[in-house]
């Protein structure tokens, strides 16, 4: 029988954050390879801010709607959010291994 870890809502933050924290150094990684930020929101910021000041701003808004969520009762929002965002770094890696082979 497998063994399961309760999802406790600080558990399904601090993922969210954890995955924010992957999302921010793969973007990173693609920029600094010629890569380019495909999301409207964070590539509006980017001649504002810079490359990281603007991609981290963004995260760090991210982790904070995400915490207002949880605390409004929207754990499940954000799980799901998780589940995205896994789905978004899996890209940002296959997007830095292609650029790498050019």
């Amino acid at each position: 029988m497998l063994n399961t870890i309760p999802l406790t809502t600080a558990k399904v933050l601090w993922l969210f954050a954890a995955l924010q924290l992957l999302d921010f150094a793969t973007t990173i990684a693609a920029f600094h390879l010629g890569g380019v930020e495909k999301n409207a929101a964070v590539a509006w910021t980017l001649p504002l801010l810079g490359p990281v000041t603007g991609v981290l701003v963004c995260k760090l808004l991210l982790i904070g709607v995400a915490a207002g969520a949880v605390m409004i009762g929207r754990r499940r929002a954000v799980l799901l959010a998780n589940f995205a965002y896994a789905g978004v770094i899996v890209w940002n890696l296959h997007v830095v291994i292609r650029l790498i082979g050019r």
